[in-house]
């Protein structure tokens, strides 16, 4: 499970993140908001097939909310 959430993040993170999303997302809040939108789509889509979709909405949540503050 560990490393398909490490799949996850890496095409959360990076595929799907442009690169003005990546220079952006620091300094304006639009910018921070549809990289966390992505984060919890990616993360919320995947883990509802691999688990219940309860966890994967609490998963995707936590990720998103972890991303937003760091």
């Amino acid at each position: 499970m560990i490393a398909q959430l490490l799949v996850i993040h890496f095409v959360a993170d990076f595929l799907l993140q442009t690169r003005e999303m990546g220079k952006k997302k620091s300094v304006e809040f639009k910018w921070l908001a549809g990289h966390l939108a992505i984060q919890f789509s990616v993360f919320f889509v995947v883990l509802s097939y691999l688990a219940d979709p309860a966890v994967a909405l609490w998963f995707a949540v936590a990720n998103a909310a972890v991303h937003g503050v760091i």
